[in-house]
């Protein structure tokens, strides 16, 4: 699972990004709805943020919900094991309780900052605006050649290493 974090520190002017509304801006848009995601939009909405998850495949619960809803998963904690798919379910009944917008079928084709905020551009075109974006993907899924990483400053979170696609990681970026 690749994780990272892109918040901005700037001041945000919502009329030079182009945004209609602040009702347009989430305070967080989390790219990844397996159980990353959706367990960091429940801490999100915890701390009363307006929160966003993008998620490119039809349905929330990422690897387990693809690919092995039926199986027992024993690595998580709190759990000796736990069926894949009563854990999405737990998981998003979790999250919802602070009404995250959940979009699917939205896969992420370019981030960019624009004056203090973020811009998110999926495939169809539609963009939506944030002022922090968390990415949580299966690290295979991670497209870096879309995002125009150089305007980030990337950072290292505790105990982590590089965003790649092969490694796991945690990586912190500013603007």
């Amino acid at each position: 699972m690749t994780m990272s974090a892109v918040t901005t520190e700037k001041n945000v002017s919502l009329h030079d990004a182009h945004v209609t509304s602040a009702h347009d801006v989430a305070d967080i848009t989390i790219i990844g709805a397996g159980p990353t995601g959706l367990f960091a939009a429940f801490y999100a909405g915890l701390r009363a943020m307006r929160v966003r998850i993008l998620e490119s495949l039809a349905e929330i619960g990422g690897q387990l919900t693809a690919l092995y809803p039926k199986k027992n998963i024993y690595d998580v904690a709190g759990y000796p094991k736990v069926l894949a798919e009563d854990l999405v379910k737990n998981l998003y009944e979790q999250c919802a309780q602070y009404n995250p917008e959940i979009i699917t079928s939205a896969r992420v084709d370019k981030l960019e900052s624009e004056n203090g905020l973020f811009k998110l551009t999926v495939e169809n075109g539609q963009v939506y605006w944030s002022k922090t974006v968390l990415i949580a993907l299966a690290s295979g899924l991670l497209r870096h050649e879309n995002w125009n990483r150089q305007q980030f400053k990337l950072g290292k979170a505790k105990g982590s290493t590089t965003l790649s696609k092969t490694q796991q990681s945690f990586t912190v970026a500013r603007f």
